[in-house]
C-alpha cells in the first residue's frame, strides 16, 4: 500500500547483509554458536530476518512474486560484483527466499549458483553455500535430493569435510545431516 515499500525494504536489508567484518581469520576462529560471533554479525542476521519476514508476509497474501521480481536482479547483481561480501549476501538472500519458490527450474537454477560457491576460495562463501544447501534440503528435499542432483552433490559433501576452515567444515556436516535425512535410497 506504500509505494516502493517492498523495494526500499529489500534494499536496506541487502545493505545489512553486506555489513560483514573483513577479519576472515577472526571469523574462522569462532564457532557459529558463540555470542561474540552472533553480536558481530547482528546486522547480517537482521538483514536475513527482514527478507524472511517480508517474503513470508507477501507469500501469505499471494504477493511473493512482487518480492521475487525485485530480488532477481538484486541477486544477479550481488553475484556479478565478484567480491566475497556480495557473494555471501547473494547466498543469504537465496537461502531466505527458497522456501517460497515453487518453480522447480528456478530452484535448480538457484542450487546451481549455490553449488558453484562450495569450492570458493573464501571460507565465508563456502560456509554460506553450505548453509544454503541445508536450507534448500529442508525446504525442497524432494527436488534437491533427486537421483540426478544427489549423485552430483554427495561428492561435494566429501570435499567439504576436508575444508581447511573448520567453521565451513562444521557447516558442511550440519548441511549433510539435513540433506542426508531427505535422501532416500533402496538397499
Amino acid at each position: 500500500k506504500v509505494p516502493g515499500f517492498v523495494q526500499s525494504t529489500l534494499e536496506v536489508a541487502v545493505q545489512f547483509l553486506l555489513m560483514l567484518s573483513d577479519d576472515i581469520e577472526g571469523w574462522s576462529a569462532q564457532d557459529d554458536d558463540e555470542d561474540d560471533a552472533a553480536e558481530l554479525e547482528e546486522n547480517f542476521t537482521n538483514g536475513k530476518e527482514v527478507i524472511d519476514r517480508l517474503s513470508r508476509c507477501m507469500a501469505q497474501n499471494d504477493r511473493f512474486p512482487v518480492v521475487m521480481s525485485t530480488l532477481k536482479p538484486v541477486i544477479a547483481g550481488l553475484f556479478q560484483v565478484g567480491d566475497w561480501k556480495h557473494t555471501v549476501a547473494g547466498l543469504a538472500v537465496m537461502s531466505q527466499i527458497v522456501e517460497f519458490i515453487d518453480d522447480e527450474a528456478m530452484i535448480l537454477e538457484m542450487l546451481s549458483a549455490v553449488r558453484a560457491q562450495l569450492k570458493a576460495t573464501n571460507p565465508r562463501c563456502r560456509h554460506a553455500a553450505w548453509s544454503a544447501v541445508a536450507q534448500f534440503g529442508e525446504d525442497h528435499g524432494e527436488i534437491v535430493t533427486s537421483e540426478a542432483i544427489a549423485s552430483e552433490l554427495l561428492p561435494e559433501f566429501l570435499s567439504g569435510l576436508d575444508d581447511t576452515c573448520q567453521r565451513a567444515q562444521v557447516r558442511c556436516m550440519e548441511a549433510f545431516q539435513v540433506y542426508g535425512s531427505e535422501v532416500e535410497r533402496e538397499i
